[in-house]
């Protein structure tokens, strides 16, 4: 798991665990919105480090949260033409097969610090939609 060392025979653990709150998002339009990081706290000191149980521990800084303050927010059906590239470089839409954002989804982007994140609104119901639609395929396969 990672880096050895004598002291860490089993292995370098890197986290970080935060918390922090955004400001109320303004809407730009029906898909879009804008808001700022209101405040962001980390736990440790990133790059601090410490052993226990034959590992090291490592902190780390909240990956995505590089200059962080201004944050768009996509909502699902977001015409992709409306979205920042940065956004686009790490969600992995494929901008020629698909136009809008996926209705399942949600997107967040750091403008600063040009990251972006995808959530899935509800993932039990979205496994349970694409199960049924790979049945239904199967199925379709099956009869021919």
């Amino acid at each position: 798991m990672g880096e050895i060392g004598d002291n860490y025979p089993d292995g370098t653990i890197y986290s970080c665990s935060f918390t922090g709150q955004f400001c109320t998002p303004e809407q730009i339009d029906e898909y879009r919105y804008v808001t700022k990081l209101e405040f962001l706290e980390i736990e440790g000191t990133p790059g601090n480090e410490y052993y226990e149980d034959n590992m090291r521990y490592v902190y780390s800084e909240p990956y995505g949260f590089e200059d962080a303050d201004e944050f768009f927010i996509y909502l699902p059906g977001c015409p992709l033409n409306d979205v920042s590239e940065g956004f686009l470089f790490w969600a992995f839409f494929h901008t020629q097969m698909q136009e809008t954002l996926p209705l399942e989804y949600y997107g967040l982007y750091n403008v600063g610090g040009e990251a972006g994140f995808v959530g899935v609104a509800d993932v039990i119901t979205l496994a349970v939609k694409y199960h049924n639609i790979l049945l239904a395929q199967v199925s379709v396969c099956c009869d021919n």
